[in-house]
């Protein structure tokens, strides 16, 4: 369990919208409970599944902020990367947010 996200309470749906690069969407859905990921799995786009939280961009905006090519609040606040959720649980749990996109970017580096 990581220390930081011990108390993080919801799963999340990651929308990779086509692009140039990437020509079908994806949905990536995240079982994200109290420093643990219970599960994680490719869903499908008619899932109607509810998440609390939901991550929605074109492909490169992914990519560009996966390769640190900009910051994650810097992608959120110029809406690169469109959120849906608690906004208030959010912003009360941003080490957090930004310790899962470094997360992300660790696992994802080796093979964009």
């Amino acid at each position: 369990m990581l220390k930081l996200q011990k108390n993080w309470e919801g799963d999340t749906r990651l929308i990779n919208d086509p692009d140039d690069n990437f020509l079908e969407g994806m949905w990536l859905y995240f079982d994200l409970w109290h420093g643990k990921c219970r599960d994680v799995y490719i869903e499908e786009q008619t899932s109607t599944n509810n998440p609390a939280f939901g991550c929605k961009a074109p492909y490169g905006n992914y990519i560009k902020k996966l390769l640190g090519k900009v910051q994650v609040m810097t992608a959120l606040m110029s809406r690169m990367i469109s959120v849906k959720g608690s906004m208030a649980y959010m912003m009360c749990n941003v080490p957090t947010i930004l310790d899962f996109a470094r997360c992300y970017q660790e696992i994802t580096h080796s093979w964009i």
